[in-house]
């Protein structure tokens, strides 16, 4: 498929759901309440402190422009919304000049994770515009601007500083090791200088995400990492599957080296065990029955049996799946890009699938997509989005 097709296709896709929205979901969904009362109180001019939120209120003062010249509009700033995921998609999409364009740009415009994220008042479409821009600009190699907009994401949401970090490890690599400073800084000084004032925030305030609720604080939960990989194995699965016969030929290669298969069968089979044990999933926001990301969870949190069964699930499925994407994907790429998620994905204690929306869209742009794996998964995602979307307008749970 043409690049303008597939853009066609993109633009049609979140243009069904504002619509569907539009007609058939008027009221607020979920936190968007909050966020509406951090813009309305921007754009209305009223005084004191804005509402709390986790996040600085970038989003929000520019939301609350349209806000006010749409006559105090829900439905303006959810085209806002939907408007940003379709530049930032389309940025990711096109960031690599390669024949997988056109798949990258219906893949990603059907990704269930976005959805309903792409046409709600959240942050994530501002979050997915600003580090799409920053991934265009850094594989086309203009490293000023993308670390310009990585840290404009940062502003977006501050966790976001782990990736820019991460485009800063790209952007220099192959000059690190022999260190050619000249190159390296000429390259990345502005991601140095993004981190260095994140670093100089977190001494001033104590914490990179100031504020005062304790459900909203950062911190380890070992469910994250667990939702994660079974996340990943559901929606990627097709993927893995047209790739059987080549996993074979990894294990027989990891099974010749026998240290590499020895130490990984030593972690899987400690984490299989363990984590029955250390699990602890203790945010009261995951205990909501409202949300159907939470079922797994629940189930684990009443049954050591559960834990232990999708503990082995996860292992067993991630080494198929994870495995999968590594033959997709060069190693000098694949473990950047696992190392980065993983330490995303540490400090969020809340366990909440939309925050695998950018490392799942940075694993996809970076693997290559031949054409029968594509349609399967193209269809996958494109069942399990509308579903989702349905659900959500007869007031149903989504991830």
């Amino acid at each position: 498929m043409t690049h303008i097709r597939a853009l066609g296709v993109l633009a049609a896709s979140l243009l069904a759901w504002w619509v569907s929205l539009t007609l058939f979901h008027r009221d607020l969904i979920v936190d968007e309440w909050i966020h509406l009362s951090v813009i309305d109180h921007f754009a209305k001019g009223k005084e004191g402190l804005a509402p709390e939120i986790p996040m600085l209120p970038t989003y929000h003062w520019v939301a609350a422009l349209i806000y006010k010249v749409s006559g105090f509009s829900l439905t303006a700033l959810r085209a806002f919304s939907a408007a940003l995921s379709f530049a930032g998609i389309a940025l990711i999409a096109l960031a690599r000049q390669d024949k997988y364009v056109g798949a990258r740009l219906i893949l990603l415009g059907w990704f269930p994770l976005l959805y309903p994220y792409v046409g709600l008042t959240y942050t994530e479409a501002a979050a997915i515009a600003t580090v799409g821009a920053g991934v265009f600009f850094h594989f086309r190699k203009h490293y000023f601007l993308s670390g310009a907009f990585l840290i404009l994401a940062c502003l977006v949401r501050q966790s976001n500083l782990i990736w820019l970090a991460y485009f800063a490890l790209l952007a220099s690599r192959g000059y690190l090791v022999p260190f050619k400073a000249k190159v390296v800084l000429g390259r990345i000084w502005i991601h140095l200088a993004g981190m260095g004032a994140a670093v100089a925030w977190v001494l001033a305030q104590g914490q990179l995400v100031k504020t005062q609720d304790k459900e909203l604080a950062q911190g380890f939960n070992p469910a994250q990492i667990l939702i994660f990989v079974l996340a990943t194995i559901l929606l990627c699965f097709p993927l893995a599957y047209t790739e059987g016969r080549r996993l074979k030929q990894v294990l027989k290669h990891m099974v010749r080296r026998r240290f590499r298969w020895i130490l990984f069968g030593a972690v899987a089979v400690s984490s299989t065990g363990l984590f029955p044990i250390l699990y602890d999933n203790t945010h009261p926001w995951n205990q909501d029955l409202d949300f159907l990301r939470n079922y797994p969870l629940l189930a684990m949190d009443a049954s050591w049996g559960w834990r232990f069964g999708l503990s082995v699930l996860a292992v067993i499925g991630g080494l198929w799946v994870f495995g999968s994407l590594r033959l997709r994907m060069t190693p000098r790429n694949f473990a950047p890009w696992i190392l980065a998620t993983l330490v995303f994905l540490l400090p969020h204690r809340l366990v909440e699938p939309r925050y695998y929306i950018i490392p799942l869209m940075l694993m996809l742009i970076q693997i290559d997509l031949p054409k029968r794996a594509t349609r399967k998964l193209a269809a996958w995602w494109l069942a399990v989005s509308v579903a989702i979307c349905v659900s959500v307008i007869r007031n149903g749970p989504f991830w």
